[in-house]
């Protein structure tokens, strides 16, 4: 029995072309999309599943009847794609022009000129240690 190439389990069967098509749709759209979404990396998966059933069929065979094994397949697949985006912003919340002082109850930052009164980060402004004199 002779059978068309096209029909031979392989990446290249006719029975792959929408397999193939839609793979050739994700990877030629990859880029866009990464670029749509600020995406920085990108992952296509393709999956393929691969089952098959037996089961007997009864056939006609020069005039007599006769059981056969049929061998019917099931091939899925997937393709999927993971964009992997990072969307940060950074910034300075307090410059080099700041100092952190303590006040009665709390912390608080200052401008360094309005932190001159303070002896060091745990006393209070104007406050001077025990045994210190002016």
């Amino acid at each position: 029995m002779e059978f068309n190439d096209g029909l031979k389990i392989g990446l290249y069967s006719e029975y792959f072309a929408g397999m193939r098509n839609d793979l050739d749709y994700y990877i030629r759209g990859a880029y866009p999309e990464m670029q749509k979404k600020d995406a920085v990396d990108s992952t296509i998966t393709l999956k393929i599943d691969l089952s098959f059933m037996k089961r007997y069929a009864v056939y006609n065979s020069d005039s007599s009847i006769a059981n056969r094994e049929e061998v019917v397949p099931e091939i899925r697949y997937r393709v999927s794609m993971d964009l992997k985006s990072k969307i940060e912003t950074r910034g300075v919340c307090v410059d080099d022009g700041k100092e952190v002082v303590r006040g009665k109850h709390d912390f608080y930052i200052v401008p360094k000129e309005v932190a001159e009164g303070q002896m060091d980060m745990f006393n209070s402004f104007n406050e001077i240690e025990d045994g210190v004199d002016e």
